[in-house]
């Protein structure tokens, strides 16, 4: 079963952040423009995680690659609001540390799409953005934040558990002689015959 330790919790719902000791550049600043505020408080648990510790194999795994294997883990991606108000309530971040938000990116005044991304120095806190598109690619050390679903149970299919009753059923589908499982919810049971008729 995959777990992911909650890195950070925060709390959205309170209104906008006080950014007003924060270096934004530009581009953060059209970005900015553009975020939508939840007015219900609620509690994120977040999880800030690279692309090599997802899985991914590649030097340079593309958006779309990470935001696949994001889904593929049962995480989920930040809403937009978490960029700022982390940015205001992260005063502890480590020193030349990037950290990115993982989201929908934001489309910009130029057409272009964009993510937030958080970096501290000498010089003190900055909000940056960094282009999204579907083919960018990232280094797979760039440590990005992203959603620990409150239901996240991933448990890999065992072939050698058996089926439980009333009515949670493996179907098996074998496609280039792989059999692949899947689980649907099924009022009856499949007789030996019917599952031998199925991976033929």
């Amino acid at each position: 079963m995959n777990k992911f330790k909650v890195w950070r919790r925060l709390e959205i719902g309170t209104g906008k952040p006080d950014l007003k000791d924060i270096n934004i550049s530009d581009w953060a600043k059209d970005l900015l423009k553009k975020v939508k505020y939840s007015k219900t408080k609620k509690t994120l648990d977040l999880v800030k995680i690279t692309p090599k510790e997802m899985g991914l194999t590649e030097d340079y795994p593309t958006t779309k690659q990470i935001y696949d294997k994001v889904k593929e883990l049962g995480l989920e991606l930040c809403p937009a609001e978490v960029g700022p108000i982390l940015r205001d309530q992260y005063r502890d971040q480590a020193l030349y540390e990037w950290l990115y938000i993982g989201m929908e990116p934001i489309t910009d005044a130029r057409g272009y799409p964009y993510v937030f991304r958080l970096y501290c120095d000498d010089g003190g806190w900055s909000l940056y953005s960094y282009i999204a598109s579907v083919g960018r690619p990232w280094f797979s050390d760039n440590r990005t934040v992203f959603l620990v679903s409150k239901s996240l149970k991933f448990r890999p299919f065992d072939p050698s558990a058996k089926q439980k009753k009333p009515n949670k059923k493996h179907i098996l589908d074998v496609t280039k002689k792989v059999v692949i499982t899947k689980t649907f919810t099924l009022n009856g049971t499949f007789t030996e015959e019917e599952l031998k008729e199925l991976i033929k």
